[in-house]
């Protein structure tokens, strides 16, 4: 109703925390690599496909409309082609600042790669002021919609636990460049 209250992708404020919004299966998506593009082009694999919960859907999606207009959220970006690593490189790239994911992915018995590249459905990456969040997580839970915070903006890398630490302009040439180098052997 108005267009003063919408979001972009692009990651906008140096401490605001990085949130996902939906599927509770962060980490240990295993059914998330089903379909993924991450199967096809690592494993040389095309097979399966993801698993939609259109009643979880329809929650994430009027939890995060209601975030937006209620001004909560910075940024909101699909996890979809790529997972998690990519929505949020995608966004750091775009608003020209890095975030870093404070739990390490693969730790323990957790899948690295489901959790970077898994492409479950219903979850939106978001970053929300820090004073926001306890509002959010009111939000989400009037919904039933799981909501986690994963990490912080900031810096000049996209940092993600312990694991791994890329400057932000690396992965903006990657993502820019990526196709014309690996295409032009």
């Amino acid at each position: 109703d108005d267009v003063e209250k919408h979001s972009t992708i692009a990651l906008k404020s140096e401490g605001d925390a990085i949130v996902l919004l939906g599927s509770d299966s962060t980490w240990d998506d295993t059914e998330g690599l089903a379909g993924s593009e991450y199967l096809e082009l690592v494993h040389n694999r095309i097979e399966g496909q993801p698993v939609l919960d259109l009643d979880l859907e329809v929650r994430v999606q009027a939890v995060c409309r209601d975030a937006v207009r209620r001004r909560l959220v910075s940024s909101a970006h699909d996890v979809s082609d790529g997972g998690l690593a990519v929505a949020i490189a995608e966004s750091a790239i775009v608003g020209g600042i890095g975030a870093s994911i404070s739990e390490s992915p693969g730790a323990g018995s957790r899948r690295w790669d489901a959790a970077m590249f898994g492409e479950s459905q219903s979850r939106i990456l978001l970053s929300v002021p820090a004073d926001a969040v306890t509002d959010l997580e009111a939000l989400a839970a009037e919904q039933n919609v799981p909501v986690v915070v994963i990490g912080v903006v900031g810096g000049e890398s996209l940092a993600f636990g312990d694991s791994i630490a890329v400057p932000l302009d690396a992965v903006a040439d990657a993502w820019n460049n990526g196709f014309t180098a690996a295409t032009s052997d």
